[in-house]
């Protein structure tokens, strides 16, 4: 095995502009293996405040040939965490640049200032001179899938400097607490493995070249929960007035029911809130409730106004997401006010100052609300004349 060498990472490119000209700046590395540049192939917003950054590493080698090229990074500082940090270049030629295709991966705090002084590089490498030089693993870049995706590995990258068919060797040596993934096709290029749980899956990849064993690299996936799905439907579109006949909009979830959920609305239409229903409350699951029920409550009146709509139309929310189906309608039918009119004494007379009555009636409506009747009066009798009204 050749020397060991440990230099500082110079930039974490891409993270805050303001340091580009600290990475450019920087002297070169005092050793065989420098470090010249990086690409950043990805970011990955993990929550509010940290990223994850992978990038690929570029070298140069300033000496004779050399192969197996390993770089390890570590840092220093708890707001900038290594996630992956293992980067493998099979062979680099004397005096020489090469860029890997294995990544390495950083997690920045960014509430916190980046120090470039808080990552190291240590490098190790073999002189190219050997009969049969050691094959190199690339278990591919990291991935970030949702819980329940089938994840495939990539190992199509390794190679062999002598040109020996390689085998292969995965294994999951890191996975979330509780979670029972396996690897299927283990020794195969391309083997794969469902997430199950939330968090990190490490994978380790050895290749051997029919001689000798690769130095292991690993491939991070990360899975994240995926949002549940909600929508909305009228579960009873017809409410009315008559008989307080309430009118349900049901919403329904998709995904875990694990937790509760709030769930945002507006409501539209031709019907007044506080007039013709009874205002409408918020819509929250409960744990290990997939649907929830909002109801329309019809306030009875007595006034003529026909077939009114309630409209509920789902808001999208940072904890969900909405389906096909956002919005639903609910028709109030009117309660009838109905008025009759009767003459339990259609019989008058002068003689006696008999009176006749005229008796009018109502149903359907508000019977606690008072309601006018509006009427003519006719006939060959002269009001005010011949009879008074009263």
């Amino acid at each position: 095995m050749g020397k060991q060498q440990t230099s500082s990472i110079p930039q974490l490119a891409g993270l805050f502009l303001s340091l580009l000209a600290v990475w450019i700046a920087n002297p070169a590395y005092a050793d065989v293996v420098n470090p010249t540049g990086q690409t950043l192939q990805s970011s990955t917003r993990v929550n509010r405040v940290e990223f994850d950054y992978t990038y690929t590493l570029t070298l140069h080698n300033t000496g004779a040939a050399v192969r197996n090229v390993i770089g390890t990074l570590t840092s220093s500082s708890p707001n900038t965490v290594v996630m992956d940090g293992a980067v493998v270049i099979a062979t680099i030629g004397a005096d020489s640049t090469a860029t890997g295709t294995d990544s390495f991966t950083i997690r920045q705090n960014r509430s916190n200032l980046f120090n470039p002084a808080d990552l190291h590089w240590s490098f190790t490498s073999e002189p190219d001179g050997s009969t049969n030089q050691a094959p190199a693993a690339n278990a591919g870049a990291d991935q970030t899938v949702f819980v329940g995706d089938s994840v495939i590995l990539d190992g199509s990258t390794s190679s062999d400097v002598d040109g020996n068919a390689l085998s292969f060797s995965w294994v999951l040596i890191s996975v979330p607490a509780d979670s029972a993934a396996t690897l299927s096709g283990a020794t195969s290029v391309n083997p794969t493995f469902t997430t199950d749980k939330p968090g990190n899956y490490v994978v380790q990849l050895i290749v051997n070249d029919g001689s000798v064993n690769s130095t292991p690299d690993s491939v991070m996936i990360t899975a994240t929960a995926s949002l549940p799905v909600i929508t909305v439907a009228a579960q009873d579109a017809n409410a009315a007035e008559e008989g307080s006949n309430v009118g349900v909009f049901r919403l329904s979830r998709t995904g875990s029911t694990a937790t509760s959920l709030a769930v945002s609305f507006s409501i539209s239409g031709t019907a007044t809130s506080g007039t013709d229903y009874q205002t409408i409350g918020s819509a929250t699951f409960v744990a290990g409730q997939s649907t929830t029920d909002v109801t329309v409550t019809p306030i009875v009146d007595t006034t003529i106004e026909g077939a009114e709509t309630v409209v509920l139309t789902l808001i999208d929310g940072t904890s969900y997401d909405l389906g096909a189906q956002v919005s639903a309608t609910v028709t109030i039918a009117d309660s009838d006010v109905i008025v009759t009119l009767t003459t339990p004494d259609a019989a008058a007379s002068e003689v006696g100052l008999d009176p006749g009555t005229f008796t009018f009636a109502r149903s359907g409506g508000a019977q606690t609300q008072s309601m006018y009747v509006y009427f003519t009066i006719s006939g060959t009798a002269a009001i005010n004349t011949d009879y008074a009204a009263s």
